[in-house]
């Protein structure tokens, strides 16, 4: 047996294979939390996700969370100035929405640092919410991904609490967002 410095000795548990069970388990299924705010190019519409999903084998995205949306109407905010009539249009459209989304992250290199992510998200509550999404993200750290998206075609129904019925709007909306994978 060759002779090693002291310096140069490893400590057993520093070091974990490359073929290890958690090694194995992380490359089949990865827990992640999302955030996500985007903003329509067409309709004043915003929305913001917060959101909490698995990968499987690194590409696979199945999520499920919450949607904020709101529409900032002009029309509406004026009705709210003193002597104007209309006083139930006071405030701008919001709704919530309990979303789930089905994607793939598609890898543009070898040591997955920057990815094509795809996917579709669907939501229902205060009427219906639906986007497509493509984008851009890059990997920041070993569990960090921030993503950039543009012009994501998004349908959002908000129920009327005044009237009956629905406002429905498309916009393309383009937006951030923040992915921590466990």
């Amino acid at each position: 047996r060759p002779y090693l410095p002291p310096s140069s000795f490893v400590a057993k548990d520093a070091v974990s294979p490359v073929f290890s069970k958690s090694f194995r388990r992380r490359s089949a299924v990865e827990a992640t939390a999302h955030l996500r705010t985007q903003l329509g190019h067409k309709a004043s519409i915003q929305t913001s996700d917060v959101s909490v999903g698995a990968r499987f084998f690194q590409i696979v995205d199945l999520k499920l969370g919450v949607t904020h949306a709101w529409k900032w109407d002009y029309q509406r905010a004026s009705a709210s100035l003193p002597g104007r009539k209309n006083p139930e249009n006071r405030s701008p459209l919001h709704g919530y929405y309990l979303s789930g989304g089905l994607g793939i992250s598609a890898p543009l290199d070898a040591a997955k640092k920057f990815t094509i992510p795809i996917g579709v998200d669907l939501g229902g509550g205060s009427g219906f919410f639906a986007r497509f999404s493509a984008g851009l993200r890059v990997r920041i750290t070993d569990s960090a991904q921030l993503g950039v998206y543009a012009l994501n075609p998004t349908l959002v129904s908000f129920a009327k609490s005044a009237n009956p019925g629905t406002e429905t709007y498309w916009t393309f909306q383009s937006g951030v967002d923040l992915e921590y994978s466990f």
